[in-house]
């Protein structure tokens, strides 16, 4: 049952994507039903009775979770059986803090939120949500935490972010470092963004001194399961995010627009590819972390073509039938997806 729903839901999302591109046709009208449909299939999902990797998270909310080492997610743990909760309200209310700060993020940067929900749910969303979702989360308050104005919060929510699970830090350290950057009128731009490549290429060249810091790095390092710590056989990445650093670049200095965030979110694709080329000898680093780092490509993509129609926020029908659509077909039927939505199961 839950794969019918999934791809009924993805072929309407994917019908849509020309009608939700003219907002100023149809000023926003269908993005209630579009959050509606996300949130419907995202918490009848919590309640799923199989799926990828759901025994471990299973064993550590009942059985053992002092074993989980990250503070945030087992504290959560904590107090979800202190309320005499199951993980599956966990996962409710995990998915539901998700939500909402996709959509709080969209309305603050004036980003098509029925467009984004529809690229998140055909990519992100399978691979992160319904496979690693402590990965997800952190995510989540990462972009919720980048929506508040106030630093404090930022820092706090950052930095509960962080405790959920470590993947988010290079997202952390790669967004403040390039908002740093623009903030101030550096003369240097361009060798301090050189400098980060050079950093993170020196990390993926001397990972087992990181070991120290997280002993989970050298278990991951001589893991033969599913190939994790064997080198990179799939060039995939590679290959889809570069087409999307392309698009998104000519689109945006094609419309001559200074947006800061979308500056940031291109240097972000640049550095997600860079740690993917740098981290290939291990395959799960690799995909994982520079997967998060570009966790915000949809945005860039949606972005970026935005600004390109004239700033008022409408993508052409052109547009939308030849570049987003097939971007989006792409993604739901890119191999791996269906494994995926097949492993799920509802306990009704």
């Amino acid at each position: 049952m839950a794969a019918y729903l999934y791809y009924l839901l993805a072929i309407v999302f994917i019908l849509f994507i020309p009608i939700n591109s003219r907002n100023k046709v149809y000023p926003q009208k269908l993005d209630p039903f579009f959050f509606l449909f996300f949130v419907f299939f995202l918490s009848l999902l919590s309640f799923r009775s199989e799926g990828v990797d759901l025994d471990n998270y299973v064993y550590s909310f009942y059985q053992n979770p002092s074993d989980i080492p990250d503070f945030g997610y087992r504290s959560l743990i904590y107090i979800f059986n202190a309320l005499n909760m199951s993980l599956a309200h966990m996962f409710l209310a995990m998915n539901l803090i998700t939500i909402y700060a996709f959509h709080r993020f969209c309305n603050k940067n004036s980003i098509n939120f029925a467009l984004f929900i529809t690229f998140y749910f055909l990519h992100l969303m399978v691979l992160r949500d319904l496979v690693q979702l402590r990965s997800a989360f952190a995510f989540s308050l990462f972009l919720l935490s980048i929506t508040y104005d106030k630093k404090y919060l930022k820092f706090i929510i950052g930095l509960i972010a962080s405790s959920i699970h470590l993947t988010v830090i290079p997202l952390i350290l790669s967004f403040y470092f390039f908002s740093w950057i623009f903030s101030y009128k550096l003369i240097n731009k361009s060798i301090l963004i050189l400098l980060s490549f050079l950093v993170i290429i020196l990390v993926g060249s001397n990972l087992e001194y990181l070991n120290a810091i997280d002993p989970r790095i050298g278990i991951y390092l001589n893991w033969e399961k599913e190939g994790y710590g064997n080198e990179v056989s799939s060039l995939s990445f590679l290959y889809f995010h570069t087409i999307i650093l392309l698009i998104s670049s000519y689109y945006y200095f094609q419309s001559k627009s200074n947006d800061k965030l979308i500056e940031i979110l291109l240097l972000l694709e640049v550095i997600s590819l860079v740690t993917f080329v740098s981290l290939s000898d291990v395959a799960i680093f690799a995909f994982r972390i520079s997967s998060m780092i570009a966790s915000l490509y949809p945005f860039l993509l949606i972005r970026s073509l935005q600004l390109y129609e004239n700033k008022v926020g409408d993508i052409s029908i052109s547009k939308s039938l030849f570049i987003l659509v097939p971007i989006a077909c792409f993604l739901l039927f890119r191999p791996g997806t269906f494994d995926l939505i097949l492993s799920l199961s509802l306990p009704y």
